[in-house]
């Protein structure tokens, strides 16, 4: 356990830089998959039984994600957490492999994949109050307040993501103890990329919390990555000011990343009205998937946003080690 806490508090900016955007992160899963043409199939088996039963799940619960800010109390967050936990925790089957304390792959998959759901009413209530005051911040270029927004979303988001993970393990009887060295060895059996982007997966995967309704022509999609890039290469204010803010203190250093998709996110809005959600949902769809120009675009913003970071000296997608024994 020590080496693994050792490693994600050394390479925490790694995790959350990798974890920024829709287009972003799936520009880096794009030409992740495209990298990786062996080695899954066991672990992907587990991942996929895993994501069907998700899927089950939100099809048989489906509704509409509408949270209205003024009606939200705490005892109806308080009620809406309680019944997500309630139905999740029979959902999750906590096998231990055999003679061991560490947990199954799948046990592991499926807490991992299950967190979101759990965490999930509550982000989208912590998303749409934040976008909606900073955005003010930012159009009345109030920029150290619409930095303090910035910073604010990504500890609120972390926060809730450690409570709602803290809160199943405790239900499902599981120490974080026994979680963290499961883990370690699932990496230490040849699974290190896989849980790497498992882990990575899950904080783009909330972002679809958030539903959305927009649909968005091939070319429209193709509009909103390249004025992305654009944002990254020329990195207008408040891009500039706010990144360099944080450069100069160490303890801002990690959330930079998401920092700048959050910067672009403003950006595109400000441009398109296109929300990240509603760029998720039409990467998503078969015409962008198999969109050859946009398998382009996504491989160019992936490369635009590793020279940013490797520009500011926080390292890229390159740096992902290949097994466990690269970083004990």
């Amino acid at each position: 356990m020590g080496a693994f806490l050792t490693f994600y508090k050394q390479h925490k900016i790694l995790f959350l830089s990798f974890a920024t955007s829709s287009i972003f992160l799936s520009a880096g899963f794009v030409y992740y998959r495209n990298q990786q043409n062996q080695h899954t199939n066991e672990y992907q088996g587990s991942s996929n039984a895993s994501n069907m039963r998700s899927d089950n799940q939100n099809q048989n619960n489906k509704k509409i994600k509408f949270v209205d800010l003024e009606k939200d109390t705490n005892q109806t967050r308080f009620t809406a957490a309680m019944n997500a936990f309630e139905s999740i925790t029979n959902l999750i089957r906590v096998n231990y492999i055999p003679n061991t304390n560490c947990l199954e792959p799948q046990t592991i998959v499926d807490i991992l994949q299950y967190t979101i759901e759990v965490a999930g009413d509550e982000y989208i209530r912590i998303t749409l109050a934040n976008r909606k005051q900073r955005r003010i911040y930012k159009s009345n270029s109030q920029l150290n307040l619409y930095k303090q927004y910035i910073l604010k979303y990504n500890e609120d988001i972390e926060e809730l993501l450690e409570k709602s993970q803290a809160e199943l393990l405790q239900r499902l009887e599981v120490t974080k103890e026994i979680f963290e060295e499961s883990m370690l060895a699932l990496m230490e059996k040849g699974f290190f990329q896989q849980l790497y982007m498992l882990q990575a997966s899950v904080k783009q995967k909330i972002k679809e919390k958030i539903l959305s309704n927009k649909d968005l022509s091939v070319q429209q999609v193709k509009e909103i990555i390249r004025y992305s890039i654009k944002i990254l290469k020329q990195q207008p204010e408040p891009f500039q000011y706010i990144v360099n803010q944080m450069m100069n203190k160490n303890e801002l250093k990690e959330y930079i990343p998401n920092a700048i998709n959050m910067i672009v996110q403003d950006f595109t809005y400000s441009k398109f009205k296109v929300e990240e959600e509603d760029q998720i949902k039409n990467l998503q769809r078969p015409e962008c998937m198999g969109d050859s120009e946009i398998h382009q675009l996504l491989g160019e913003i992936e490369t635009t946003m590793a020279e940013v970071m490797n520009q500011l000296g926080l390292g890229g997608i390159d740096s992902i080690p290949e097994n466990f024994e690269n970083f004990t």
